[in-house]
């Protein structure tokens, strides 16, 4: 995990980025995962270690929005599961960006 930071700061740095948006990977009832638990603890040391806000959005079921939103454009499996992961962090910050 300690190897990403520095990634991400010379990302923040370099884009003037004014936020970092994590997705939480909660349950699907809503509770706590280890996995949770575990982005947490990312998120405190993106804290520790960059000086704009760090905030958590719920991800729970932003694969399934993405994957359906990639049939609807016409990706078959093999081409969804390379971009999939990408799609649901774009859905993710399409979540966020709604309820701002």
């Amino acid at each position: 995990m300690d190897y990403i930071l520095p990634k991400i700061e010379a990302v923040v740095n370099e884009y003037e980025v004014k936020l970092v948006l994590v997705g939480m990977p909660y349950a699907i009832e809503g509770g706590d995962t280890s996995k949770t638990i575990e982005t947490r603890k990312f998120m405190a040391k993106l804290a520790d270690n960059l000086s704009i806000p760090i905030q958590s959005w719920d991800e729970r079921y932003s694969t399934d929005e993405a994957i359906k939103e990639l049939i609807k454009m016409g990706y078959d499996w093999k081409e969804r599961r390379k971009i999939q992961d990408a799609m649901a962090a774009a859905m993710i910050l399409k979540s966020y960006l709604e309820n701002q």
